[in-house]
């Protein structure tokens, strides 16, 4: 074999190894999806992934059960989660180094997203921690409006306003999370979906309290309107003037296009004992009680025949 055939031969082998580091890399940089990607992520990774998309679900179960004040037929705590992360920062090894690759960039990007998934359904078990808290006062809180308690229902209400506040401020904040996630990086329609609920969830939350604090600090800044309905309810037949009239029907109109979840039957009865104002202009003087039959009996408003 001459010294030409053997730098020929060299040459060749060169240009073979060359062309299948060209094609490795074209098929390796290739975009991934979730049908041609999730071959690629390693068994033990796909179960904490499978795990943090079945966590967001459950936390958000969990969620809508204590918003429609519904006994929990499944749980899970925060104890739970930082396990999950615990398993997650133990199987970073599964990563590759340095992401050079398109399969090395989905691998990481796979990665990061369950991780964030996880993460956020750890805030979610913390809102839901903090809707069992106070929603029991929010329909406290009402309820006193409904028997005519103005004065105990402001104090409830003070007592969690802060609380209230900083519970949209986490929503808020759990929603920036969720809506940012890259979906590409998904590996199942089905965790899609559960994302989507979250945050469908949050966002009906969020107008329930935004709902709940609009009708408290409407009574808060016009509280005649508890007044002159509880007389209504009580036999009483107050004055009532055309700005109170107005006031009183966007109240109502308020109400009742809100939806409070498991704080509904409060504002139901709330809406009807407002809405004695307007019956009282309408038929001349006759006022109706709430649809609960409260209003006007202990703890009722505080009120004098000149008001």
């Amino acid at each position: 074999m001459t010294s030409k055939y053997i730098k020929l031969l060299a040459v060749a082998l060169v240009g073979i190894v060359l062309l299948s580091a060209i094609i490795y890399v074209s098929i390796s940089n290739r975009p991934l999806s979730t049908t041609n990607g999730v071959q690629y992520v390693p068994r033990e990774l796909l179960k904490l992934y499978v795990l943090s998309s079945l966590y967001l679900d459950r936390a958000s179960s969990s969620l809508y059960h204590t918003m429609y004040d519904l006994p929990l037929s499944t749980n899970i705590t925060i104890d739970n989660i930082d396990q999950l992360l615990f398993r997650y920062k133990q199987d970073e090894k599964y990563l590759p180094l340095v992401p050079v690759t398109g399969i090395d960039r989905y691998l990481v990007g796979t990665y990061e997203t369950y991780r964030e998934i996880a993460i956020i359904a750890r805030d979610v078990i913390i809102i839901n921690n903090s809707v069992s808290e106070i929603m029991p006062k929010m329909k406290k809180s009402l309820r006193s409006l409904v028997n005519c308690n103005y004065t105990e229902a402001m104090k409830d209400y003070q007592g969690i306003r802060d609380k209230v506040v900083r519970l949209e401020e986490n929503i808020s904040n759990t929603l920036l999370n969720l809506t940012s996630i890259n979906t590409s990086y998904i590996l199942s329609p089905k965790h899609i979906q559960v994302i989507n609920r979250t945050i469908a969830l949050l966002r009906q939350l969020d107008e329930i309290l935004n709902k709940y604090t609009t009708i408290m600090d409407e009574i808060q800044k016009n509280p005649i309107l508890l007044q002159k309905a509880c007389m209504i309810t009580s036999g009483k037949h107050p004055s009532i003037g055309k700005q109170l009239i107005e006031q009183a029907q966007e109240l109502v109109d308020q109400m009742s296009n809100s939806q409070l979840g498991g704080l509904e039957p409060e504002k139901d009865a709330l809406v009807a004992l407002i809405s004695n104002i307007l019956s009282q202009n309408s038929n001349g003087g006759q006022g109706q009680s709430n649809s609960n039959g409260e209003g006007g009996g202990a703890g009722s408003y505080n009120y004098t025949e000149t008001d």
